[in-house]
Parts: C-alpha cells; sequence; structure tokens
C-alpha cells in the first residue's frame, strides 16, 4: 500500500531539487499514482519546468482547474508558480495567501513580490522580496527583483544597491548586469561601465571574454566605431591562421578558435545593424577559416546576398547544399526566404505549403505563411494559420490584432493586457504588444486603454531611436533658403532613354500615400513601386561625388544638365522589377516632400501628388503606428512634441514648393474618402492618363503590399479615421499645443 502523503513529500523534494526526470518516471511507474489529483498536478508541474512551454502552462489552466486535492498545503505554492509563468499575477496574489506567511520560504516571498510586481503593487512586492531577503540573504534573485522593482519606482540609487549586492554574490548573474546597465543609461553613467571594462581589459588583454563584453557594452551604448575597433585590435590576418578541421582539436586550435568567435561577434554586429556588405566579407573571411566550410556559414553567405539583392549567387549556395543532402527543410525555408525578397510570393508560399504538421519548423512555417497572405491581401487566409498559433501562444495575437480584421474577445483582451503590465517581459515584446493593444482597445472604443497603451508602446520605443527635430528643421530651412525658383538655372536635359514616365505621391507619412499609390496602381499602364529610396540616394549622392562643389541642395545650381540628366537615368535604372519597362511608375516615398526640387529639376515634366491630412488625425495615426521594427528613421513619430515640429517643418516646406511655383497637384486626404471618384478621376488625368473603371475597385487587388497601410487598402473606402483625434484629444494636447497656428487654420479656414 502506498503511503500518498509520504509519496507527495517525496516528489516535491524531488521538484524543489529540479529532479523533473525522476518525478516523471515515479508517477508512470505506479499506475496508481495517477488517480490522484495532487500527483497529476505533480506530474504536470514536472513537465512543465522541464519545458517552460505555453503549450504546457495553458494546458495545466485548462485541465487542473476542476481537481480537487487531499494536501493542497503542499501544493499552492506549485500551482502559483503556474500562474507566475501564465503571467497571471492576481491568480498567483490569490493562492499565495492561502499559505500562512510563517510557512513561506523565501522562494515563495520572491515569487509573490514578482506577482504584486505584475499587478503594480509595488509597496506590496517591496514588503515580499524584502522577507526573501530576510529568510535567505545570500539568494542572488532576490537581490535583483528587489532592484527592478526599485528601478520602476525611480528609486536609481537604492535599485544600482541592490543590483551590485546581487553581483557581489553572483558576478555573472546575467539579468542583473544587463538591469544595472540599462539603468546607467538612463542616468547618463555609461562611461562609468565602459571605464571598468577597459580596465578589466587592460589587465587581461588576452582574455576573450573580457574583450567581448567591453565589445558588446560598446555596442549597448551604440558605439558601434569604437566596438569594431576592439575587436579588429585582436584579429590576424586570415592567411596566417591554421585552416580547422571540422573535428578538430579543441586545445591545438584554440588560437584559431578564438579568431573565429572574434569575427562571430562583429558578423552579429553587422547583421543586426543591417550592414550587409560587411556581413558579407566577414562571412567570407570565415569560410576561408575552415578546411570544410561549416554549413551555418554558408547558410549566412546565402541571406547576406539574398540582401543585397545577388539572388542568383545565393540561390547556386543553396542549390549547392541541397545536392549534399544537407537538411532539406532548412534548405526548402531558404529557397522560400530569396524567393520573398525577390517578391515572388506565391512560388515562396507553395514551397512553405510543401510543409506537413510533423516538421520541426512547423510553427514558424505558419507564421511565414500568414506573412504572405496578409501581404497579398489574403487577409482571412491568414488568420488561419495565425489561430491555429494562438491555441498554444498567445502573443500571435499581436500578428493577428495588427491584420486589421481580427477582433479579440474578452478573455485574450485579459491576459494581453496582464503581459503587457508584466516588468519581466523584454522591452521589444512589450512594445509590440502595447502598440496592438492601443489598436485592439481603439476598434473597442476603449479610449483611456487605447491611450495608456499608446504612451506605454512609444516611450519604450524612443529608449532606441535617435532623433534630433532641430536638425530635421535646419535641413528643411537649408531648401527653402536655396529653391528661389522652380526652374533655377539648370535643367536636365530629357534623358535619351526615358521609355518610364515617374509619378511622385508625396506627404508626411500616414496621410494617404499608400491608399494614393493603390487608387493609380490600379490604372493598366501604372507600375505601383511602394517607397523607393533611390532620390534620397542621389541626393547623397551628390554630395560625395561632387566634394568640391557647395553640399546638397546648394550644389544643384553648379551641376551641368548632363549631369542631372545622368541622376535621371539612374533612377531609371534603380527601378524594381515591376518598375522596369512599364509605361509610368508610382514612387510613394511620403519624404520625398523635402526633395521636390531636386525632382523638379531631374524630372521636370513628372506629375507631383502632394496628399494632405488634418494634422492632428496625421499626427495621431503616426503615433499609433510602430514604426520600430521597420523604420529606424521615423524617430520623430514616437514623441508627440517631435511630431509636431515634423508636421510644421514639412507643412513650410510644401508651402515654399507651391510659393515658387513646383507644379503638382494637391488634395486633402479627407475629400478623398468622401469624393474617391471625384478626386480619382482628377488624379488619373493630371496624370495623363485615361480614365478606367477597375480603379474605383482598387481594394480588389492582388498584388503585394508591404507598408503599414496594408490592412486598409484590402478594404473599400471608409470615413472612420476622420476627426479621429477628438476621442484622443488629451493625450495628444502636447503636439496640438506645439503646432504653427497656421497649419491647424490651413486645414480649418473657418477658424482663421
Amino acid at each position: 500500500m502506498i503511503n500518498m502523503a509520504v509519496q507527495i513529500d517525496s516528489l516535491t523534494r524531488q521538484l524543489k531539487d529540479q529532479n523533473f526526470a525522476g518525478v516523471l518516471q515515479a508517477v508512470m511507474a505506479v499506475p496508481e499514482l495517477q488517480k490522484s489529483d495532487d500527483l497529476k498536478l505533480l506530474e504536470l508541474i514536472a513537465r512543465i519546468k522541464s519545458d517552460q512551454s505555453s503549450p504546457m502552462v495553458e494546458h495545466y489552466l485548462s485541465e487542473s482547474a476542476g481537481w480537487t486535492y487531499q494536501h493542497p498545503e503542499q501544493l499552492i505554492a506549485e500551482r502559483a508558480f503556474l500562474h507566475l509563468l501564465n503571467n497571471e499575477g492576481a491568480a498567483a496574489i490569490r493562492l499565495y495567501s492561502q499559505i500562512n506567511e510563517a510557512e513561506r520560504t523565501g522562494v515563495d516571498w520572491n515569487r509573490l513580490g514578482n506577482a504584486y510586481l505584475m499587478v503594480s503593487d509595488f509597496d506590496q512586492a517591496l514588503r515580499c522580496y524584502d522577507r526573501a531577503i530576510e529568510l535567505e540573504p545570500d539568494e542572488p534573485s532576490h537581490l535583483n527583483n528587489k532592484g527592478g522593482a526599485l528601478a520602476r519606482l525611480q528609486r536609481y540609487d537604492l535599485a544600482l544597491e541592490m543590483y551590485d549586492e546581487c553581483l557581489a554574490l553572483e558576478p555573472d548573474h546575467v539579468t542583473a548586469k544587463e538591469a544595472k546597465q540599462k539603468l546607467l543609461i538612463k542616468l547618463n553613467q555609461s562611461e562609468e561601465i565602459l571605464d571598468d571594462l577597459k580596465q578589466q581589459l587592460d589587465d587581461d588583454p588576452e582574455s576573450l571574454e573580457k574583450r567581448l563584453a567591453y565589445f558588446n557594452a560598446l555596442v549597448e551604448f551604440t558605439q558601434y566605431s569604437d566596438a569594431i575597433k576592439v575587436i579588429q585590435e585582436q584579429l590576424k590576418p586570415v592567411d596566417e591562421l591554421k585552416p580547422i578541421p571540422l573535428q578538430a582539436d579543441p586545445e591545438e586550435y584554440k588560437f584559431e578558435q578564438t579568431q573565429v568567435n572574434l569575427r562571430s561577434a562583429l558578423l552579429q554586429l553587422f547583421e543586426s545593424r543591417q550592414m550587409w556588405m560587411r556581413a558579407l566579407a566577414t562571412t567570407n573571411q570565415m569560410l576561408k577559416m575552415f578546411e570544410e566550410a561549416p554549413y551555418y556559414l554558408l547558410f549566412n553567405k546565402a541571406e547576406f546576398l539574398a540582401e543585397l539583392g545577388k539572388y542568383d549567387e545565393a540561390s547556386t549556395i543553396i542549390d549547392e547544399l541541397g545536392e549534399k543532402d544537407i537538411d532539406s527543410e532548412r534548405i526548402k525555408i531558404a529557397r522560400a526566404g530569396i524567393l520573398c525578397e525577390q517578391g515572388k510570393d506565391e512560388e515562396a508560399l507553395a514551397l512553405y505549403e510543401s510543409f506537413d504538421k510533423g516538421s520541426r519548423f512547423y510553427r514558424m512555417i505558419l507564421n511565414k505563411k500568414a506573412d504572405i497572405k496578409l501581404t497579398l491581401g489574403r487577409i482571412e487566409d491568414s488568420h488561419e494559420d495565425l489561430l491555429e498559433l494562438l491555441d498554444t501562444n498567445i502573443m500571435v495575437a499581436v500578428q493577428l490584432i495588427n491584420s486589421k480584421n481580427y477582433k479579440p474577445d474578452d478573455a485574450i483582451m485579459q491576459k494581453l493586457k496582464l503581459i503587457a503590465r508584466n516588468p519581466f517581459i523584454p522591452d521589444q515584446q512589450r512594445e509590440n504588444l502595447s502598440f496592438a493593444l492601443a489598436l485592439a482597445c481603439d476598434k473597442r472604443k476603449e479610449y483611456d486603454e487605447a491611450a495608456y497603451f499608446l504612451r506605454e508602446a512609444n516611450a519604450l520605443n524612443r529608449k532606441k531611436i535617435k532623433y534630433s527635430p532641430q536638425e530635421f528643421s535646419q535641413r528643411c530651412q537649408r531648401h527653402i533658403r536655396f529653391y528661389k525658383t522652380a526652374q533655377g538655372n539648370r535643367r536636365a536635359d530629357p534623358p535619351k532613354t526615358l521609355t518610364t514616365k515617374p509619378i511622385f505621391i508625396v506627404g508626411m507619412p500616414r496621410s494617404g500615400t499608400t491608399l494614393t499609390e493603390t487608387i493609380i496602381g490600379t490604372h493598366s499602364l501604372v507600375a505601383p513601386c511602394g517607397e523607393l529610396g533611390s532620390i534620397p540616394k542621389i541626393s547623397r549622392f551628390i554630395n560625395k561625388n561632387f566634394p568640391k562643389l557647395k553640399p546638397y541642395p546648394e550644389c544643384i545650381d553648379d551641376l551641368l544638365p548632363g549631369q542631372l540628366s545622368a541622376m535621371a537615368e539612374s533612377y531609371l535604372q534603380q527601378l524594381p522589377d515591376e518598375g522596369q519597362g512599364a509605361a509610368y511608375t508610382a514612387d510613394k516615398l511620403p519624404h520625398n516632400f523635402v526633395n521636390v526640387g531636386l525632382i523638379h529639376r531631374i524630372f521636370p515634366e513628372a506629375p507631383i501628388i502632394h496628399v494632405m491630412r488634418d494634422p492632428r488625425d496625421n499626427g495621431l495615426s503616426n503615433f499609433q503606428q510602430n514604426f520600430g521594427a521597420k523604420y529606424g528613421g521615423m524617430g520623430f513619430a514616437f514623441d508627440l512634441e517631435h511630431l509636431a515640429s515634423e508636421i510644421n517643418n514639412y507643412w513650410r516646406l510644401m508651402k515654399h514648393w507651391r510659393k515658387i511655383g513646383v507644379p503638382m497637384i494637391e488634395f486633402w486626404y479627407e475629400d478623398l474618402v468622401n469624393e474617391q471618384e471625384v478626386i480619382s478621376k482628377a488624379l488619373i488625368n493630371y496624370c495623363g492618363l485615361k480614365w478606367e473603371d477597375q480603379i474605383l475597385e482598387f481594394h480588389k487587388l492582388e498584388r503585394r503590399v508591404k507598408t503599414a497601410s496594408v490592412g486598409q487598402v484590402r478594404n473599400k473606402m471608409y470615413k472612420s479615421s476622420a476627426q479621429k483625434w477628438r476621442n484622443y484629444e488629451e493625450l495628444l494636447q502636447p503636439m496640438i499645443d506645439a503646432l504653427d497656428t497656421s497649419v491647424v487654420e490651413f486645414y480649418e479656414p473657418e477658424a482663421a
């Protein structure tokens, strides 16, 4: 006869000792044990602790709710822990309250503190951490967590003390080190960290660990040039190294492996900064360091070649790996990735569809398929893939919300809000989730909640984006001072091979430029090319290649007509595949409003379309958009006063182009929404095109759309975005107060 109480005690101790395999073996070996809810819970906890995956936790929450326990006093803490894993702080608090305070361990008090932190009860969290430290003063995690709570309360000096005490006990405590670094950055004390790490490296210059620590800190503090130098100081020429066999003796090739690790650190930096040329060069160096090329480096090389537009070379590498029968599934994924880079979404989708549910990559493939389908406008189809993922990963709801047509239910919203308020999840995850929740709350007309999450999301984004409104203002003023007339002293000769007529669509981001391009792009003769960076690239080319001239734009009148014509030719050569050979192309880079003068000089006959929008709605739309992942240059969008400055400068510049007589058509986004047919016909006529009836059915297009407006252009014209700012008037007040009076009056002339 098995003594159940003794068995539970034994298995609970094994859990504390992290002997998860022993617990599972014991439970599965004795059928009698499997009849007890107590033991079923212990088995489930063992599985979760060995693999803290979302599916397991969700399984516990659904399966164990109705279980009964003969010995709950021994299991409550473990049940509470599982609620913590699922970001359910309130549920964990309710369970911990059932345990007598005198019987709580240091771990129990620490986890209860984490639960209170999840629900933003900082005073209770600190009380719990103090009790944990009192019971277990040598446990670093208690000190680290108290430091996190103090930092949230902006008690930075005390937080630093906690981190230092934690690191004194455990010098390599990763979480505490990272938290201390971030806090010192916030306090503008990054020099303290760098000086300390530099001194450690000077004391032991051959230490790979200390060199990489100094390198990583420099990267963290965005001192990229210095970081690269730190690595390069210890790099040896590749031809001076012994080629490393795949099965090498670690001791014999220790020095060479150190050189590989140093270059790997550089490679990660180049890849994260999207410095593809340098990433490719570093990869080629690393390939020379091995007798036989490691497969991961060949995959890397193919990826970088694809990013650089060298698709044939990338495909050749993947094909060669395929001939060697190297990980056939990864080969297919690589091929699909190259096809996506080429814009061959349907072919890429077909490859992804060939994976079955048994693939180790299946969940990743579902995400890839959903992204492609969304890009192609198959929104409801993309939901099928994402909903399959949602069953095991609540964070997939972010993608669903961002697809525009998904409305989460109350239960999912509650879970997401709890996660967003969890201080222990990474900033990037909180940022993405907060933007999505703001959108979901907006759809539910919960505007106060939406405003809260917008503040949180943009505050997190501001931490990593550098933007100077003064620099942009000075840039705009230089254009205003230089361009006195539309014509100027120099005009481009018509390009000799001009077979394509470009159309330029400009305006503030989120003003309706994507919708305008979509309408025009529905015409049979127009190739919509999206946001092309060619004009800004040409402006940078002028500065780089004509150093003896004045800087751009002051040098424009010093350029010869032939040089301006060459720039026009260069622009046409840089058109994407869909634009090559087209009668007309549409370039909708909004910020080309800065370069209207240059555009008119090199393409005197090109139609320029200016889309305007209520500056308050325009500002709100930018503030609601998560540009962080893709548009690092959109730094103005995360600060309301910076937004006002950007809008003010944009309006001044457009007023100037209007004043000096640059030919263009201008219209209000609000008028386009209310009078779609009238405005659409005026646009088509202005571009010199004949009207086609399918233009009014633009939402039925099947082309790819990759901008933030992908969801909007798949729907019929809607009017809900007009005057939306009134729902967020309190939130937007700093922006509204900073807008030039003339800007608002231009939109509302009756206010003048």
